[in-house]
C-alpha cells in the first residue's frame, strides 16, 4: 500500500498534466471536466479543505451552470456530497464519499504501481518503447 503523501503527489501530478495537455492540444480536445473536479476535490479532501461550485467550475474548465450539471450527476453516482457551511449558510460546498475517496485512493495505488512496474521493467530505455505492446 501506498502512503497518503504519495497518493496527493500523484493526484498533483495528475492535475498539472491535464493543465499542460489543455493549454497545448486545447480545452476542447482534452474536456474531462468530471475528472477534473474530482482531481481538485480529491486535493481538498486530503487537505482538510472543502471546496465550492465556482472553484470546481474553474478547475473543470466550465460555465457554473454545467458545473451544477455535473455536480448534480456525481451526486447520483455517489461521489459527491453536497455540505452547508457553517459560516455562510447561503453557501453549498461539495465533498467526495468517503467511499468514492477510498476508490480514487485504490486507483492512486494502482497507477503508482503500474509507473513502478513498467519503469522496472524497461529501465532507462529513454521512452523508445512507450506505446508499444
Amino acid at each position: 500500500m501506498i502512503s497518503g503523501d504519495h497518493r496527493l503527489v500523484l493526484c498533483r501530478v495528475l492535475i498539472l498534466q491535464r493543465k499542460l495537455a489543455r493549454e497545448l492540444l486545447g480545452p476542447n480536445l482534452c474536456a474531462n471536466p468530471i475528472w477534473d473536479m474530482l482531481l481538485d476535490l480529491y486535493v481538498a479532501d486530503r487537505e482538510g479543505e472543502l471546496l465550492y461550485i465556482w472553484p470546481l467550475s474553474l478547475a473543470g474548465n466550465i460555465p457554473i451552470s454545467s458545473a451544477h450539471r455535473k455536480i448534480d450527476l456525481m451526486v447520483q453516482k455517489g461521489f459527491v456530497v453536497r455540505t452547508v457551511d457553517e459560516s455562510d449558510r447561503r453557501r453549498v460546498g461539495i465533498q467526495l464519499t468517503a467511499s468514492f475517496r477510498d476508490l480514487l485512493d485504490q486507483l492512486f495505488d494502482n497507477l503508482t504501481q503500474l509507473i513502478m512496474t513498467y519503469c522496472c521493467q524497461h529501465g532507462s530505455g529513454h521512452g523508445d518503447d512507450l506505446g508499444h505492446r
